[in-house]
């Protein structure tokens, strides 16, 4: 089935058939290749994030809230105050 793609400027589109090209594949198997991969990337950085947003913190509110004042201590010292 032909498909038709809008739009593409002919840099883009002239770049796309290089990059098949040095793939040695035809257009439409490259197409699906990055469209394969980029999901794939897509997929690797949510699961990146998940595992940090559900990693045990590494200091207590307690630990955060006395390096916060010991940071207003400094900043006070050296004119850094908001």
């Amino acid at each position: 089935m032909e498909k038709l793609i809008k739009n593409v400027d002919n840099g883009t589109w002239e770049d796309f058939k290089e990059e098949a090209m040095l793939h040695k594949m035809h257009l439409a198997r490259f197409l699906s290749y990055l469209v394969k991969e980029h999901k794939r990337t897509e997929k690797a950085k949510t699961d990146a994030w998940d595992h940090i947003l559900s990693a045990k913190p590494s200091i207590t509110l307690k630990d955060a809230d006395a390096i916060k004042a010991s940071l207003k201590t400094f900043e006070k010292e050296y004119g850094f105050e908001q």
